[in-house]
């Protein structure tokens, strides 16, 4: 379960990006996160991943926090593909997680087609 409690986020140059968002996402649960330019979104979800530290308030992973932890279980995905770092096609960046944290290839790509089939997206998973 993912719990988000009171998440505030201010950027340097003192932009309220976050101001007390709270909310909790159960397992197996799918959610859209939807808003105007500039809303937060991608503040959120950079939290989410644990690319951001929190300022204040809570996220919660299992009932734990840290930025490795979050690091280790949830993915962002790049709206914008020449954003991407990683890899050439949808199928391998999602992979590409699985075998940073050790599994040998085969098993990623297992992995990360089981997830794009539990999306409905497999027909793109050789898309660039």
């Amino acid at each position: 379960m993912l719990i988000i409690e009171n998440l505030s986020y201010k950027y340097p140059d003192n932009h309220q990006a976050l101001n007390n968002i709270s909310f909790n996402v159960n397992e197996h649960e799918k959610i859209a996160l939807v808003g105007a330019n500039g809303s937060g979104k991608s503040t959120l979800l950079l939290h989410l991943a644990g690319a951001l530290p929190v300022q204040s308030g809570k996220i919660l992973f299992d009932n734990k926090y840290s930025q490795e932890i979050l690091r280790q279980n949830i993915a962002l995905t790049f709206q914008d593909p020449d954003d991407q770092l990683l890899m050439p096609s949808v199928i391998e960046d999602v992979a590409f997680s699985f075998a940073a944290k050790g599994m040998n290839q085969n098993q990623a790509h297992k992995n990360a087609l089981n997830i794009l089939e539990s999306l409905g997206i497999s027909h793109l998973a050789h898309r660039l």
